[in-house]
């Protein structure tokens, strides 16, 4: 390897680094994004782009002498000369001494923010091990010439450390850089997909339309026509895509708000009475698919719309009685989520507490206790979506939150 080498900056190179956490932070998934908290991202990409220093033995782990023959200079050697040599080959020895050394050694080709007009050719490194040697023609004068090579090699070894130092110097600035850049990045991407979600939702305001006319277009979550496969489909296959997840939400969100513009109409009914108009308000779009009281994995979800056990959507829905509702409710939910189930839902119906706020606050502060809490996101004033880590390895659990306000003055109020 180079060493020391003055055209390549050990600045430049981290910048390159720094720019490539750019990119891969950019390029994550909104999901990802937003299922885990900064710090978390934050550790596992500093883990990823972090950099060794380089440390060096103090003492050698080898010293080896070997005779050879060395190449000398002739003092007598004339240009164009046609008879003598400017170098001939004579009997000498070479002394090597080796240095363990590890972490970054190809950082050693950079020259460091400061560095030192050494650039030796008789330093090898390779293997994490650091060659230092010596060649001399044998003399007589021993001693002399032995008290020479140790004084070269105490002065390279110097340099060498000096080196390592300065470039280490670098590496540590990088390093400690490295929490708060990344940090700003995530904090930065995570703003924006919080604008694109408060713009999707703007975009997404129904025009005004009949009373009689559907709400929505229908749309087919799962299709029954395709052709059979000579291979294994894979799983994910099966997962309900993103947007038609969100198509189920828009149509659950808006079923909602016509619930809050009229809640003397609809706080005369019970759990199971809610639970059932939203059902039929789906199957409208859905043919069907959408089920009540559906068996799962060890009890009855609420809500479920699923093809062959497969790409399930399973929401629980509840009035709100406190934060032992909220703990109960979701305890329930992932009771029985297969790992099948991946996008989740709860619909909580306020009726007895006017500060609809503070029931907002108080979902929040407990979703934030949950042991397998990785990150919550506020889409609305009134809907939170939130991420738990899973069982299985590699999934995330998302789960959206819904809470309608049917607060009216004629119920009793009580605690949240």
């Amino acid at each position: 390897m180079s060493f020391n080498n003055p055209k390549c900056s050990l600045s430049d190179f981290l910048m390159q680094k720094k720019q490539q956490i750019s990119y891969e932070i950019n390029n994550l998934n909104n999901d990802i994004i937003m299922a885990n908290t900064a710090q978390d991202i934050v550790n596992n990409i500093q883990t990823k782009y972090m950099l060794e220093v380089i440390q060096i033995s103090d003492s050698e782990i080898d010293r080896d002498i070997r005779e050879n023959t060395v190449r000398k200079y002739n003092p007598f050697y004339h240009r164009g000369s046609c008879f003598d040599k400017e170098y001939y080959d004579v009997p000498g020895f070479t002394v090597k001494f080796s240095h363990s050394i590890i972490g970054n050694i190809d950082l050693l080709s950079y020259h460091a923010s400061t560095y030192l007009m050494w650039h030796p050719d008789n330093l090898n490194i390779s293997k994490n091990v650091a060659v230092l040697e010596y060649s001399e023609a044998l003399n007589d004068n021993v001693d002399n010439t032995m008290n020479q090579i140790m004084s070269s090699y105490k002065h390279d070894l110097k340099n060498l450390k000096d080196t390592i130092k300065n470039t280490n110097k670098d590496i540590n600035e990088f390093n400690n850089s490295l929490p708060n850049y990344i940090n700003e990045l995530v904090e930065k991407k995570k703003k924006q997909i919080s604008l694109f979600y408060k713009f999707s939702e703007k975009l997404e305001i129904p025009l005004k339309k009949s009373p009689n006319a559907p709400s929505f277009q229908p749309i087919k979550v799962i299709k029954n026509n395709k052709p059979l496969n000579t291979k294994v489909e894979k799983e994910t296959e099966y997962y309900i895509p993103d947007k038609d997840y969100e198509e189920i939400l828009r149509r659950i969100r808006h079923i909602g708000a016509s619930f809050e513009k009229t809640p003397n109409t609809f706080i005369k009914l019970d759990e199971e009475e809610l639970r059932d108009i939203i059902v039929a308000q789906l199957n409208v779009d859905y043919e069907g698919q959408v089920q009540g009281e559906a068996f799962r994995n060890n009890g009855k979800t609420d809500i479920c719309i699923e093809y062959n056990n497969r790409a399930a959507f399973v929401t629980e829905c509840k009035f709100w009685k406190g934060k032992q509702v909220l703990n109960s409710t979701l305890k329930q939910l992932l009771s029985y989520t297969t790992w099948h189930d991946s996008k989740l839902a709860i619909v909580f119906f306020s009726k007895t507490n006017k500060d609809f706020f503070k029931v907002i606050e108080t979902i929040e502060d407990n979703l934030k206790l949950l042991p397998k809490f990785k990150s919550l996101t506020d889409i609305n004033k009134n809907e939170i979506e939130l991420f738990l880590s899973s069982d299985n390895q590699g999934q995330l659990l998302k789960i959206r939150i819904f809470v309608f306000n049917l607060y009216t003055k004629i119920n009793k109020e009580e605690k949240i």
